[in-house]
Formats: C-alpha cells, sequence, structure tokens
C-alpha cells in the first residue's frame, strides 16, 4: 500500500456488497407490500408470534396454530417471525425487509460455494454469475415475496453455511445443521449434499469420509433429536398432510406423475417465463400410463443422469451441481412417500443453488472459450431474468393481486377460484363466493372442502337442501370424514328433520369419537324422538371413551335426574363435580 492512500476494498468484499445491492434492486418494491395467501394464519392469527413471554413455545407447537390442522415443525420460523412482531409492531414491510435480507445472505453463499468448486482465478466470473443468477431468479419472487416463504430461505442459507463449514471440516456444521432442521423439514438434506461434495469434489473421497467420520455422526445424532422431538409433539399424527392428488392414488401412478412433473422443473430453471400460484390439476394431471408428458420427464430423467456420470471426472462440480438439485428435491419429489405438494415454485429455492452452480461453471468456460459473445449472451440473460422478476413481485403485493392475477394466469385453477370464495366469504358476499366454489368444484370434483364451503353459502342464503346435497357430495368424497356428517345433522336438527339428524350424528361421532358435539346432537334428537335408549347408549359409549370428561358427566346426569333416576344421576354426575372443583381450585 502507497503511503498516505487508503487501502482499496478487497474484490471479495465488493463483489458481495454487488450481490446485496442485486438483491435490494431487484426485490425493493416488495417491501409495499403485505400479507398474503397463508400469512395471515401463520403470523397474523398465530398467538406464539405476538406474544414474547410465550415465545419459546414455539419449540412445544407445531408450526401451523391451533385450528389450522397440525402438521410441520418450523420451530425457528415462527421465532424469527416473533422477533420481527416485536420489533415493527407488525408492520408487514419490516417483515419483507428481513425476507430480503436472508435472500441476500443466501445469494452471498451461493457465490462462496460456487468460488469454492471453482476455485482457480480465471472461475471467479463464473462464481459471480452463479450467485447473480440465484439472487435474480424468477422462481424465487414466491419465497421472497411471501412472507411464510422465509422457511425456505431459511433452511436453504443454514444447508450452505452448513456445507461450506462441512467442506471445511468444522464442527459447527453441525450446528448449522440442526439450524436448517428448525427451519424447514426439508433442512434435512444436508447430510446428502455433504456426502455427495465428500465423493464428487475431493482427492480422495475414502480418506475424506472417514476423516470426517465426527461430523457426520453428529449429523445423525441432530436426525435423531429431531426425530424424537417430532414423535413427542406429533404422537402418530401425520407430520404433513398429503396432497389431496394423492390421497386414494397407488405408488406407481404417483410415480409416473412425478415423472410428468419433471418437465416443469426443467422449464421453471432454465425459461422462467410462465410462473404460477398454483400447480393444481390443470397444471399438472395425474398419469395413469405412458403418456407423452411421462416420456419426456424420462427423457430428461435419463439425459440428467447421463450428465452426473460424464461430468463425474471431466467437472465434478457440474456433477455436484446436478446431484444437488435431485438430492434438495427430494423431500418433495413424492417418490418415497407422498408430500403436501404436487409442485411449488417457493419449494425450488434450494433445489435452484444446483442450478446456479452449473450455469456458474458453464459461464465460466465461455468467459473463457468465446469472451464477446459470452458477455453479450450474459447481459441479456441476466435482463430478462431481471425484467421477470420485477414483474412477478406485483402479484404478490397483498391476497387481492394474488387471487385477481392467479385467475388471470390459471383461470382452471381450482384452488384460486376457492380462494377467490374465501375473500368474498369475508366481505359477506355470500352468493358471488358460492358461484366461486361451484367454479373450484368444476374444474376438480374430488375436493370435499369446495362442497363444505359451498355448503356454508348455501345455508347464509337460507338454502338447506342446497347446502345437503353439497354436504352429501363432500361425504362421498371423504367417507371417513366425520366434519360435514356433523354438519348434516345439525342442518337437519333446524329442519326438524329429527331422525334425519339423529342417523347423522350416531355416524359422525362413530368418525370422530372425540366430538362432544355429535353426543349433544344425539342428546337433543333422542329427546325429541322419545327414543331413551339410543341416547343411553351413546353416552355410555361416549363415556367410557372419555371417562373423565366433566361436560359429558354432568350432561348425562341432568337427564337421568330429569327421568327421576337421582341415584344414577349422583353416580354418574358425582365424578365430574369433583373434576370441576379440583379444576377450579388448581
Amino acid at each position: 500500500m502507497i503511503a498516505g492512500r487508503p487501502a482499496r476494498p478487497a474484490p471479495s468484499f465488493i463483489t458481495q456488497v454487488a450481490i446485496v445491492c442485486t438483491v435490494v434492486l431487484c426485490y425493493v418494491t416488495a417491501l409495499a407490500g403485505g400479507w398474503t395467501l397463508d400469512d395471515p394464519y401463520v403470523i397474523l392469527g398465530n398467538p406464539l408470534v405476538h406474544t414474547p413471554t410465550v415465545i419459546w413455545a414455539a419449540f412445544t407447537h407445531p408450526y401451523w396454530p391451533a385450528g389450522l390442522g397440525w402438521g410441520q415443525y418450523r420451530p425457528l420460523v415462527i421465532l424469527a417471525f416473533a422477533l420481527d412482531w416485536a420489533v415493527s409492531s407488525g408492520a408487514p414491510w419490516w417483515f419483507h425487509l428481513v425476507n430480503l435480507a436472508w435472500h441476500a445472505a443466501a445469494s452471498i453463499l451461493v457465490w462462496r460455494l460456487a468460488r469454492a468448486l471453482l476455485p482457480s482465478p480465471e472461475a471467479l466470473p463464473g462464481a459471480v454469475v452463479a450467485a447473480l443468477w440465484f439472487a435474480v431468479q424468477p422462481v424465487h419472487v414466491e419465497a421472497v415475496a411471501s412472507i411464510v416463504g422465509r422457511s425456505d430461505i431459511m433452511a436453504a442459507t443454514f444447508v450452505l453455511a452448513g456445507l461450506l463449514a462441512h467442506r471445511q471440516g468444522q464442527r459447527r456444521a453441525i450446528m448449522w445443521y440442526a439450524l436448517a432442521l428448525g427451519s424447514k423439514e426439508s433442512g434435512a438434506v444436508l447430510v446428502g449434499l455433504a456426502l455427495c461434495y465428500d465423493i464428487l469434489c475431493t482427492p480422495d473421497w475414502r480418506a475424506t469420509l472417514a476423516a470426517r467420520r465426527h461430523l457426520y455422526v453428529g449429523y445423525l445424532l441432530v436426525l435423531a433429536g429431531y426425530g424424537a422431538a417430532l414423535a413427542m409433539l406429533f404422537q402418530g399424527k401425520e407430520l404433513v398432510q398429503p396432497a389431496l392428488l394423492w390421497v386414494g392414488m397407488p405408488a406407481i401412478d404417483r410415480w409416473l406423475t412425478m415423472c410428468a412433473v419433471i418437465p416443469h422443473y426443467v422449464r421453471l430453471m432454465l425459461v422462467p417465463a410462465q410462473l404460477l400460484v398454483d400447480y393444481g390439476p390443470a397444471v399438472v394431471e395425474p398419469q395413469y400410463g405412458l403418456t407423452v408428458p411421462v416420456g419426456l420427464g424420462v427423457a430428461f430423467l435419463a439425459a440428467w443422469i447421463a450428465g452426473v456420470v460424464a461430468a463425474r471426472r471431466a467437472a465434478p462440480a457440474v456433477a455436484f451441481g446436478l446431484l444437488w438439485f435431485a438430492v434438495s428435491v427430494a423431500p418433495i419429489a413424492n417418490v418415497l412417500f407422498a408430500s403436501g405438494v404436487v409442485l411449488a415454485e417457493r419449494t425450488l429455492y434450494l433445489p435452484s443453488v444446483g442450478v446456479a452452480l452449473v450455469m456458474g461453471w458453464a459461464a465460466d468456460r465461455l468467459l473463457t472459450t468465446r469472451p464477446p459473445v459470452a458477455r453479450v449472451a450474459l447481459a441479456a440473460a441476466a435482463l430478462l431474468l431481471v425484467v421477470r422478476t420485477w414483474t412477478r413481485i406485483p402479484l404478490w403485493h397483498d391476497n387481492k393481486s394474488v387471487i385477481v392475477g392467479s385467475l388471470i394466469d390459471e383461470p382452471d385453477s381450482y384452488r384460486m377460484h376457492a380462494l377467490a370464495a374465501v375473500a368474498l366469504v369475508q366481505g359477506g358476499h355470500w352468493r358471488e363466493a358460492g358461484a366461486q366454489y361451484a367454479s373450484a368444484r368444476h374444474f376438480y370434483t374430488k375436493d370435499p372442502r369446495s362442497y363444505r364451503a359451498g355448503a356454508e353459502c348455501a345455508l347464509a342464503l337460507h338454502e338447506p337442501l342446497t347446502a345437503l346435497a353439497l354436504l352429501d357430495s363432500a361425504i362421498a368424497i371423504a367417507p371417513t370424514d366425520a366434519t360435514p356428517m356433523l354438519r348434516v345433522a345439525d342442518v337437519r336438527a333446524s329442519l326438524g328433520d329429527w331422525h334425519g339428524a339423529l342417523v347423522a350424528a350416531r355416524r359422525a361421532y362413530g368418525l370422530a369419537p372425540d366430538s362432544l358435539r355429535a353426543v349433544q346432537l344425539v342428546q337433543i334428537a333422542g329427546g325429541h324422538l322419545g327414543d331413551t335408549a339410543v341416547v343411553d347408549t351413546t353416552f355410555r359409549r361416549a363415556l367410557a371413551d372419555h371417562p373423565n370428561d366433566p361436560r359429558l358427566r354432568l350432561a348425562y346426569a341432568t337427564i337421568l335426574h330429569q327421568r327421576g333416576d337421582t341415584a344414577g344421576a349422583f353416580r354418574v354426575g358425582l365424578p365430574g363435580i369433583g373434576t370441576l372443583m379440583r379444576d377450579a381450585r388448581q
């Protein structure tokens, strides 16, 4: 350094600043956005996010709040949202800003990983291309512009940090793995990615695996602890509810359908011109044989395998990038098990890192062999990606823009019609909401929720017969679901059809023994019909199922007392009174 002159910033520092600036300039308009799709349920309606004194309860509760299902475990994301809420008092712009910061961090880590895989000085432009391609990739708009998409960004960031630490043999990689799992279940793939790296990208993979044995033991211990936490929290309940498309579908047909999804993966990674919120039946149709989409997917799969084999020795970075995509997409590939999505753009956030690595390697080769052509091509590709990202962000401004824009882009999406109906219900527009639910049923006939919700619209419009017909359809689609059956009992009771209410309520209790509302309806209907035997039978069964429920005991004791059976009422009701008094003292 020449005396008297300030030191120039290191090239790596300048590169990282440029990556951050690119992310900010590309996504700055997202700061004006509000809450969309799942944001109100996970953030606005979640007491764990709003109450700092119980913030650590995020580690003892599932991701979805009570009443919205029971699935997934992402305590670090809930913790992050709670911190955002405490800082911003619930201002959505702050949540969006933090999402941008996470995306910038992930983009920098992609650059560091690409630089590590392409270590020669000539490869530096390739690492920059990989990071910038990742930073402006339009497929990432859903993950970045939708606040709850942070789970994908956080998990990817921790996986990248973990892999960078793993390649250095640092024990902190185990910590990053734990953080990735705490952000989203897809973080589990770090172990597979580390194994691929050690085998493909080290001179002596056997010696490398032996030297890093302690890291793999740590990963397995973290994974075991994570599995134990899930077992205690969910206790036999499903961690993830499978997508409706997979319900009742044999594994072979699910695999064929996923083969038809592979061309969508390729298109979204290489030519992301058409982006969709919903990849439902109108986009991804079930496949039951060797169709053209299945054949195209198999061809792409064969080309991928050939690419991995060919690049194994000639270009390990390419082979690793191709395997990265496959390993990280595995949790939602629906091969070993049915996942909760068929295809969702936000879930491609982590898999796209592998494509970024391949893009960086290709850019490095082009810049070395044909610099002028490469610079023009890269500049044109960057411009197209940035423009597509800019034009996609406004769709995620708020729920109205998501719904209206999606109905324009994908008018055959039953899910978008259902979401439009939800918005109309919130505004009290029952008839319009009913029409949207009818459209949803037209485009997809196998979702019982469209029938149940349509029935509620019909009831609000005082059309009980229409509601009963829709509820019967919901029962036909999902005969083991007690919810529509219980609603049928309610509707028939309101019509004075006590026999129909009694039959429906008994069937509902048979399907859901935890439903005390079904017992109450049996009591009401049986009382109107004078059928004391069925009331006694139902209450005795319910008491056998719930012997310590004080409300159940007192309700049955009241019935016995009204019949003049004072001794029976005392015998049944006394334990219930004792339970209530004990609870009151506590």
